[in-house]
């Protein structure tokens, strides 16, 4: 079922919505009655009757001011509402990236996720506010003109609605098609944030290089892709224009004619005249005001769109819950695990495992058979649809919640050391992360920092030892009994690969590792050797 994530927010804060409708109401109703004052004082001045003239202008003009009070009133809570959404929206978007399959989420463009959690929420947010501000109030004011001029001449009313309607049906088309180029718009507009987020990361091999007009060139071809949606979307802006300004045109200049001419005949007065022009002119400035937002809400129709398509990749529902294991297993199988990228050729298939308490064990085998894809499988992140799961003799659902992991990739974040090592984790103390950081041969690297553990780290700005160090001790102290260990020592010196395999050594007493590693120089180290 497809999600409408702006309809399920106005559903949960309809009185917002109620307010904001309320509040324009009373604005154009009262700008209305400030026009009927306009034409009792032109019907005053033309009979010489002077005595409640200036009674009749303070009235209009109070009725004039309130009805922008409330007008200003009623665009505050649709920008509350607009900001409220962006928050809700980001939120929403981040929960839900973690629910959908990891196969799914890799095949996100991570530039293109960043420009729709910090550009199209707000946007979407902005749909909010012109609809429920903008279009909103000077609906309510065409309509409460419509109503006064109704009374003063039927005819003419009935016929400027129904050139409005008409406009209104052929601009829909033409909007139409603006949120299709705007929609591509964003999206190539997401590829150049990819694009640039990669380019900036690599930089040293760029300009080792010299590949920069290269870079820029790939750059480009996004930017050529962006400013052709933009060209078209322009056009039809441009288009839409037109066609409400010779509706304005019309609107205003049919009815004078039409209505100057009766008033010559005697057949109206002059203040009805005066009056049914101006009310006009307010219907006349809503339309145009109408017309020029719903071509802005064309852009945020499109980030409204693509916060969607966000929102509406299919959700995993997980059986077992990731909260640890309290237990200590002596053997974990797993049999017949095969796994798929495309559907049709097989990274592995058939594979079987035996993992016992006690046991270091190392994955083997040439680059590119599934050595990593195997541990994301056995994580739970990757789907094996034929592989079975024991514990103990005992059959479980997948082994998500008896797994740590340990990779040098994205293995650090913005934040402190311990932060970083503990995630969140209460029973993760900090005199276990220094003592575990020294085991592992950093407790230089601990005292050269200003604030130790609570110092915080960048992930570009550390070595890749130091990076290892941090994603190992994580899942070192996570509480798991197995422990997935990818290329643990790709980044380590001699030193550092002693002490890492001796507190592995340590850890396997009350564990069991499973390793990834290139450096088999000492394969007697190993308990035992899977091949893949």
């Amino acid at each position: 079922m497809k999600r409408r994530p702006y309809w399920d927010f106005v559903k949960k804060y309809w009185y917002l919505a109620v307010l904001a409708l309320a509040l324009n109401a009373v604005s154009g109703c009262f700008r209305s009655i400030g026009a009927v004052y306009l034409q009792r004082i032109t019907d005053t001045l033309e009979l010489g009757v002077t005595s409640a003239l200036m009674s009749m202008i303070l009235w209009g003009a109070f009725f004039q001011a309130t009805s922008y009070i409330f007008r200003w009133l009623g665009a505050i809570v649709p920008r509350y509402m607009g900001e409220k959404y962006a928050r809700d929206a980001r939120m929403e978007l981040m929960g839900h990236l973690k629910e959908i399959p990891y196969p799914v989420y890799e095949s996100q463009s991570i530039g293109n996720l960043q420009s729709v959690i910090r550009n199209d929420s707000v946007q979407a947010g902005s749909w909010l506010y012109g609809m429920f501000s903008r279009i909103l109030t000077n609906l309510c004011l065409f309509l409460s003109s419509v109503w006064v001029m109704a009374r003063t001449d039927p005819g003419v009313t009935v016929c400027i609605i129904g050139g409005v309607c008409l406009s209104v049906a052929v601009n829909q088309q033409i909007l139409n098609r603006m949120t299709i180029q705007h929609q591509g718009a964003r999206e190539a507009l997401g590829a150049m944030t990819g694009n640039l987020e990669k380019s900036f990361a690599g930089l040293e091999t760029v300009k080792t290089y010299q590949a920069e007009n290269w870079v820029k060139e790939k750059f480009s071809e996004n930017v050529r892709r962006y400013c052709r949606f933009q060209k078209k979307a322009t056009l039809l802006s441009m288009l839409s224009g037109a066609w409400c300004t010779l509706l304005a045109k019309l609107c205003m200049y049919a009815p004078l004619a039409y209505l100057g001419m009766a008033a010559l005949q005697g057949r109206m007065s002059i203040g009805a005249v005066v009056m049914y022009v101006y009310l006009a002119r307010e219907v006349v400035t809503p339309i145009e005001m109408i017309f020029r937002w719903m071509s802005n809400l064309t852009r945020y129709r499109a980030a409204l769109r693509r916060v969607e398509a966000i929102l509406d990749l299919p959700g995993e529902q997980k059986e077992a819950a990731r909260d640890g294991y309290s237990g200590s297993p002596r053997e974990i199988r797993a049999k017949d695990l095969d796994f798929s990228y495309d559907g049709k050729q097989e990274v592995f298939s058939h594979f079987c495992l035996s993992l016992k308490k006690g046991e270091t064990v190392l994955l083997s085998g040439e680059s590119g058979k599934g050595k990593t894809t195997l541990m994301k499988v056995l994580l739970g992140l990757y789907a094996s649809p034929h592989g079975t799961y024991y514990v103990d003799g005992s059959s479980i659902p997948d082994l998500s919640a008896l797994t740590a992991y340990g990779s040098m990739e994205n293995s650090v974040f913005p934040m402190s050391i311990y932060e970083n090592i503990s995630l969140g984790n209460p029973r993760i103390d900090r005199a276990a992360c220094e003592e575990i950081m020294e085991r592992l041969g950093f407790r230089e690297w601990m005292r050269s920092l200003p604030d130790g553990l609570d110092t915080k780290i960048q992930p570009d700005q550390i070595s890749g030892g130091q990076r290892q160090a941090v994603a190992v001790a994580r899942a070192l102290l996570a509480g798991r009994p197995l422990i997935l260990l990818d290329e643990p020592f790709s980044a380590l010196d001699e030193e550092k690969y002693r002490l890492f395999k001796k507190e592995f050594d340590r850890q396997k007493r009350e564990h069991m590792l499973l390793i990834t590693s290139h450096r088999t120089e000492n394969p007697e180290w190993y308990d035992r050797v899977v091949w893949m």
